[in-house]
């Protein structure tokens, strides 16, 4: 699992915190009381760094080894219209299947440049374009779950969120 950044650093802090708390015989009474308020803060980031969390553990994206069409077809990947802050709440919307070997240099006109979280199938690898005819930025996608395209750095201010244009899809 991938701990967001700001967690990490809220954790490090409890960390520290721990080990002044430790030591608290030898800190003044402002510094305790600034130890009590750090502490708080990081309760609460902490707090809300596990519910994030475990909304990812129950998000409705399909799992990479279930990923399927309506006739039990086992598809190389599928797009998704919306995402959301709380993985939970990804992965919903209409939804787009894509079968192993696909190769679409022009993506419907429907679907341009409007996925925000897609899922591709365990062994199955998806090569995206934010241009069409393959031409622009490329980004390759492994087997898993990516409930939010704008967690997706593409270059140094950009990201892939409803930027897909073309697509190839091998299993």
């Amino acid at each position: 699992m991938v701990i967001p950044q700001y967690c990490q650093c809220a954790i490090s802090h409890k960390v520290s915190s721990q080990l002044l708390s430790k030591r608290g015989s030898h800190l003044d009474q402002q510094s305790y009381k600034q130890n009590q308020a750090n502490r708080m803060r990081c309760l609460a980031t902490l707090l809300v760094c596990v519910a994030l969390c475990w909304d990812g553990l129950n998000a409705v994206c399909p799992e990479p080894t279930a990923v399927t069409d309506v006739n039990g077809v086992k598809l190389c990947a599928r797009f998704f219209e919306d995402a959301d802050l709380v993985y939970a709440d990804s992965c919903k919307g209409k939804s787009m299947d894509i079968y192993p070997g696909e190769d679409v240099p022009n993506i419907p006109l429907a679907w341009n440049n409007r996925v925000s979280s897609l899922v591709v199938s365990s062994r199955c690898s998806l090569t995206v374009w934010d241009h069409y005819w393959k031409e622009g930025t490329k980004k390759k996608f492994g087997g898993g779950i990516v409930y939010r395209l704008r967690e997706v750095r593409k270059g140094l201010i950009g990201d892939w969120n409803n930027d897909i244009s073309g697509y190839l899809c091998n299993c």
